[in-house]
Parts: structure tokens; sequence; C-alpha cells
């Protein structure tokens, strides 16, 4: 297996998915899906947050997903970690078949997969239903023309920018912004 670099090295890129996952209370963290996973740094760090993380992702570069395998499965968080292998728009539609038959509900989504139109817009179109009121998406790269284009014509803008280029929502109820 050759070397896979760290995606979220240490400093601002990692400081900034941790104040990202700070934003979203406590009590409102239970599962995050993560669309868009590489080898695992971010889910490391959702692991640190919620009590379950669905990471979703084709890991079609097999050294890749032989990294996020070793990564997740040896450490302390290996139980709380459900991986999907397809694409984003597929697991998403297993992920609402999911939550009908079981009444799960889902904390937070994580957008992180391809950066280009019109992908980032349908990946939030998929994903924004399975999240109850009060749920929170967001993602990365709001820098990103495709990313920031989608967000902003979705939502207007986002809540909240971070310092490592993640953006987030917050889905109020019936009443509020969405």
């Amino acid at each position: 297996m050759s070397e896979i670099k760290n995606y979220r090295p240490e400093g601002r890129c990692q400081d900034g998915l941790r104040e990202w996952c700070e934003h979203i209370p406590p009590t409102n963290r239970d599962t995050i899906i993560q669309v868009g996973v590489f080898a695992g740094d971010a889910t490391m760090i959702f692991c640190e947050y919620f009590n379950k993380v669905i990471d979703v992702d084709t890991w079609l570069d097999w050294d890749v997903y032989e990294a996020y395998a070793k990564k997740i499965y040896k450490s302390p968080f290996s139980n709380n970690v459900l991986h999907i292998r397809g694409t984003s728009l597929d697991a998403a539609k297993m992920l609402s078949i999911f939550a009908k038959y079981t009444g799960k509900e889902l904390s937070a989504v994580y957008i992180d997969a391809n950066h280009s139109a019109p992908h980032p817009e349908n990946d939030i179109r998929a994903y924004l239903p399975l999240l109850p009121d009060h749920g929170y998406i967001g993602g990365h790269d709001y820098n990103l023309p495709g990313v920031k284009s989608a967000v902003d014509k979705i939502f207007g803008r986002p809540d909240k920018t971070f310092q490592d280029d993640s953006w987030i929502v917050f889905k109020e109820g019936i009443h509020g912004r969405l």
C-alpha cells in the first residue's frame, strides 16, 4: 500500500472541523452522515463529537480505501462507524429507507464529495430531507465555486463559515428558515 497523505493535517483544517462540530449543541450530536470521506481523517474528528458516524464514499482508489479501513478499524471508535461504499445519491436513497423504517433521526450531514456543479447542489438536495427539523447540514470548501453556488442558491448563504472553509446551516422548524 502506498503512503496516503493526511487529508486534514494538524492546524487550521482540524481546528476548523472541530469548531464546526462544537457549533452543534451536545444534545444534538447523535448521528452524522459524512458524504465524501477519503482516508477517514475527518471521520476520526467526527467520532470525538458524535455517537455514530455514517461515512459515504465511492472509494474508487483501493489504496485510499485500505488506508481508511486501517485507520477506522484500528481506532477505539470502530464500533461507532458505519461505512457505505457507493455514490452519494444512491446512499441517500438507502439512508432514506433506513430512517423511514427504523424511526432513527439524524443530527447532521457534512458534505465533502465532488465539488464541481451540479454535484454539491444534488448532494444538498438529496440529504436535506433526511434531517429532522433542528438538524444541521454543512460541508467543506465553501470557497470553491461549485460549493458556494449550491449553498447560496439553496440557503441564500450559510449561517456560519469556519477557518477551514467549512460551512453550516441550521434546519429550523416549519416556521423557520428552511
